[in-house]
């Protein structure tokens, strides 16, 4: 029987890189950067416009170190349903001065300016919204945007190959909320008025021909993007087959990228009841967790020199 009193949520990874050349920085000092947001949470300078919503930021101690709490505020009302007779009436905040949120929690990781993300539903703030909103503080003399971390011998052997003459993935439909550009904004462009789960699956031929090898590198491309602006942790599917787009001897592979991320689903406790939000120590605690389990993995993942 599933304990009510929990539910199951993803930590996932990913790095900050340079938001125009979307190469590695330098490491960010995140202890002061939290100081900053902490500070600027207290004088009321800590609520951004991020794609159209409202994303406060919160600074969120535990164990002497300051975590990173979004909170956007949702633009619908959730609504209850009465277990005996199943009527459904909308819920009601606690006062004209309070509104719905979503929040995500953020742990900085001490090196290669990784950190680990929960979400306590997939509409909270996602990578890509963390990235911008500290744009948005203005405390770093940088502007930042993110990449997932993944097994990086697989992700190599991908960039090696150059070409994808299959790409397949899956999730559900809130994933097409997503702002996602070149190829992927194509092929996602039919399912756009999806209501349910989407399954795409698309086959180029293995032929050299220049259609083919244009097709195959924008399903590269798409591959990309789809690990970068939707995120692996929110599919239930993704996997490619790479083609040796240049001739150097790669040989074809077919890529799990769902198993070849830096994921894991951990157990979460409400605060309190089955209608309870997510807590911060308990958000936070998984991701702890999460990091003991993978920090070996995540050094090595984003270890510029692979002898260091």
């Amino acid at each position: 029987m599933t304990d009510k009193r929990c539910l199951k949520r993803t930590v996932a990874f990913w790095q900050f890189v340079d938001a125009a050349s979307m190469a590695p920085v330098g490491q960010v000092d995140w202890p002061t950067f939290m100081a900053e947001v902490a500070e600027n949470a207290r004088n009321g300078r800590s609520r951004h416009v991020i794609d159209a919503a409202d994303v406060t930021g919160a600074a969120y101690s535990r164990n002497d170190v300051d975590h990173l709490v979004l909170t956007e505020t949702r633009d619908d009302m959730p609504r209850q349903q009465n277990r005996d007779t199943g009527t459904v009436t909308d819920m009601v905040t606690t006062g004209e001065g309070w509104e719905v949120v979503e929040s995500t929690f953020v742990h900085f990781l001490p090196f290669g300016n990784v950190f680990g993300l929960l979400r306590s539903q997939i509409t909270a703030p996602s990578p890509q919204a963390v990235a911008r909103w500290i744009n948005a503080t203005k405390i770093l003399n940088m502007q930042l945007a993110v990449e997932p971390v993944i097994d990086p011998e697989r992700w190599r052997y991908l960039n090696d190959a150059g070409g994808v003459s299959y790409l397949e993935f899956a999730g559900p439909s809130v994933v097409l909320a997503k702002r996602v550009s070149g190829p992927l904004d194509h092929y996602l462009h039919p399912a756009r008025y999806a209501t349910g789960k989407i399954g795409i699956k698309i086959n180029v031929g293995r032929t050299r021909n220049p259609q083919d090898d244009q097709q195959r590198r924008d399903l590269y491309l798409a591959t990309e993007e789809l690990a970068r602006s939707i995120g692996l942790e929110n599919l239930s599917t993704a996997k490619v087959r790479t083609f040796d787009q240049d001739n150097k001897g790669v040989q074809a592979e077919t890529i799990n990228l769902i198993k070849h991320r830096f994921t894991i689903k951990r157990d979460i406790q409400l605060k309190s009841g089955v209608n309870a939000s997510v807590s911060e120590l308990s958000a936070f605690d998984a991701i702890m967790a999460a990091v003991e389990k993978f920090e070996d993995d995540l050094r090595a993942a984003v270890r510029r020199d692979p002898m260091e």
